[in-house]
Parts: structure tokens; C-alpha cells; sequence
């Protein structure tokens, strides 16, 4: 019952999207989606990366790649697989901070990704029927060509490790209590964390940063994912560094 009323929602609000009239009710238009694709992550646990280990149960995905039967323990979730792994800290953050400080800078073109990532967060489209499986990517691929994104043209593997410490550095010098952690999603959640004096500073930046650092960390076999990544690699990663600085340098310049 309640997902049938969150997709009677989602209909409605995505097509408030389509008779928008100006730069202001845009920005409140993607808020109000932003809090409405977002809320069934609400109460889910807090996601974890774990890696792969022989003792553990295993099953197999369509393309028979072995991998661990995610579990939760207590407030979090682990996750082996790093595809459900970056849709469920994706889509949790943008939870956390939409429903809270709220999230600078949206737009059309990140509720489009949003919903990508919504929707396959929510739904297993490997269990999907052949016929079905490729109708759903066929339709997801018209909608990532739809907004344009292009891949960088920078060599992204020299940022990585880069970015990743910058955000411990920027946890250190702006958040109280900070603890130091060394997964993404606890580094990035960080800056929007209640103790946080940054935390309503969040924008979109930081989104496209954790979903890229999320699906990184193991092997993408699906290829529409791969395509994804691409499209949205030069929105995550040309420039970052300028665009850090300029919100940030008063606490910690790269």
C-alpha cells in the first residue's frame, strides 16, 4: 500500500516538472521531487562497503559474477555488491539532507540521474525478463541521452584518491567530533552532518562525487551502468577542484 501511494506521488510531482515557468519555481519544483523520490530511503540502515569473503553465503548474478548476500546489522547495511552499494548511499544521503538543510543547486538534468539511481535502488532489474530487462534499458538509456551529460576529457584516476582525502581534511577542520572515517559515505555525509558548520552549504557536487566513488570500488560489469558513469564524469570531475575552493577555502583549500 504504501509504495502504491509513492508511485501515485511520483506521477503526480514528475508532472508538475513538465509545466514549470521560471528559474525560481524550478528550483522548488526539484526540492519538492528531490524529498518525493527520495522517501522510501527514509528509514533504510546506513549503507556499508564489505568485500567479498569465501566463507560467506554467496549467490550468483545473471551474468554469474559471485557475490555475497547483502545483510543488515543493527543500524547498518552491508553491501558487497558495488552497484546496490552506491544506489543505497546515493539515494540515502540525498534523504538525510533533503529532508533537513536541504540541497543546494538542483536541477532538471540531477533529478533525471536521481531517478536512475531511484529506480534501481528500488527495483532488481536482473530478476526482469529478457524482453522486459531490455526494455527498461533501452527507456534509462533515452533518459540519460536526454539530458546531455558528457564524459571527461581529464584523467579521473588522479583525482580519485585525491578527492577522498580532501573530504578528510574538510571533515577535520569543519565538523566537531569528527571520528575520521575511512568509508566515502561516512566522509561525504560529514559535510552535511548536523555537527557540521558547512552543512547547509551541501549541493549537488557532493552527490555526483559519492555515487562516483561508491560504484568504484569494485567491478562494473553492467554496461548501461559504465555508460552512466561516463555521462556524468565530466558534471562530477571537471573543475572540482576551483569549485571545492571556492565554497570551501576558509576551511581547507586543495
Amino acid at each position: 500500500m504504501r509504495f502504491m501511494a509513492f508511485r501515485k506521488r511520483l506521477i503526480s510531482d514528475l508532472k508538475e516538472l513538465f509545466i514549470i515557468d521560471g528559474e525560481d519555481e524550478c528550483g522548488s519544483k526539484c526540492s519538492l521531487f528531490l524529498k518525493e523520490i527520495s522517501s522510501l530511503w527514509e528509514a533504510t540502515a546506513i549503507p556499508l562497503w564489505m568485500k567479498l569473503n569465501s566463507a560467506d553465503k554467496c549467490r550468483f548474478d545473471r551474468k554469474g559474477k559471485q557475490y555475497i548476500v547483502d545483510s543488515q546489522d543493527g543500524n547498518f547495511y552491508n553491501h558487497n555488491n558495488n552497484q546496490l552499494y552506491s544506489y543505497h548511499a546515493t539515494m540515502k544521503i540525498v534523504r538525510n539532507w533533503s529532508g533537513h538543510q536541504g540541497i543546494n543547486d538542483i536541477n532538471i538534468c540531477d533529478i533525471g540521474f536521481l531517478m536512475i539511481i531511484n529506480l534501481r535502488g528500488i527495483f532488481e532489474i536482473s530478476s526482469f525478463s529478457e524482453n522486459n530487462y531490455n526494455n527498461y534499458l533501452n527507456y534509462e538509456r533515452k533518459l540519460i541521452d536526454v539530458f546531455g551529460l558528457k564524459k571527461s576529457s581529464i584523467d579521473i584516476s588522479k583525482n580519485i584518491n585525491e578527492s577522498i582525502n580532501y573530504f578528510c581534511n574538510l571533515n577535520d577542520k569543519t565538523k566537531d567530533n569528527n571520528g575520521n572515517s575511512k568509508d566515502i559515505y561516512g566522509r561525504i555525509s560529514g559535510i552535511g552532518h548536523s555537527n557540521s558548520k558547512i552543512r547547509r552549504d551541501v549541493n549537488m557536487d557532493e552527490i555526483y562525487m559519492l555515487f562516483f566513488h561508491a560504484i568504484s570500488n569494485g567491478v562494473i560489469l553492467d554496461k548501461q551502468i559504465k555508460y552512466l558513469i561516463d555521462s556524468i564524469s565530466e558534471r562530477t570531475w571537471d573543475n572540482w577542484k576551483d569549485r571545492y575552493n571556492n565554497r570551501f577555502s576558509k576551511y581547507y583549500k586543495i
